[in-house]
């Protein structure tokens, strides 16, 4: 029973790894379903189950990348073999008060946030579509937000960036498999 309660990690997805080489790093989010173990007298030897992943595809681990704000330009490689739009998540910490301009040329997706001011930090989820703010909780950063939520294409992606922050850009790699 403890097994079970273990695999159904309370009806809660979680990370499935399949250990063969063209998978190492990769992973499934699965719920698993019906589970049943299988007995040979009183002696279990294994268990059954059906298993309900999120999507068709496995999952590589985070990326994480850091640009300081005197830099320009850079390249981020996404090195999913899906082709799909992968979502970005960005992280910034204001250096001097400033407005910011991010653009990936790869995809003509832009974002620009106006008004922002030393010491306050920003976090913009392409996944959950979320545009939160901390240092100054009376602002509206809806209101000074324009542009898309950016997403990476396969490959190379060139970004130009305008601004006086710091920026944490995260990334899941998403793989067909088969």
């Amino acid at each position: 029973h403890e097994i079970i309660n273990w695999l159904s990690n309370n009806g809660q997805l979680g990370k499935l790894y399949i250990n063969q080489p063209d998978m190492q790093s990769k992973y499934y989010f699965c719920l698993f379903k019906k589970i049943s173990a299988e007995f040979i007298g009183n002696l279990c030897y294994g268990f059954k189950a059906t298993l309900l992943c999120d999507s068709p595809y496995c999952y590589g681990d985070q990326i994480t990348t850091t640009i300081s704000s005197g830099i320009t330009s850079f390249n981020l490689l996404n090195s999913s073999s899906a082709f799909i739009p992968i979502p970005l998540s960005i992280d910034a910490s204001v250096v001097v008060n400033t407005d910011i301009t991010l653009t990936n040329s790869t995809t003509n997706q832009y974002f620009t946030q106006v008004s922002l001011l030393q010491g306050e930090m920003f976090h913009i989820d392409s996944n959950l579509f979320i545009i939160q703010i901390t240092g100054n909780s009376s602002k509206n950063i809806v209101d000074n937000f324009s542009g898309n939520f950016i997403t990476l294409a396969t490959g190379n992606n060139a970004f130009t960036y305008s601004g006086k922050a710091d920026l944490t850009l995260t990334y899941t790699p998403v793989y067909t498999i088969g």
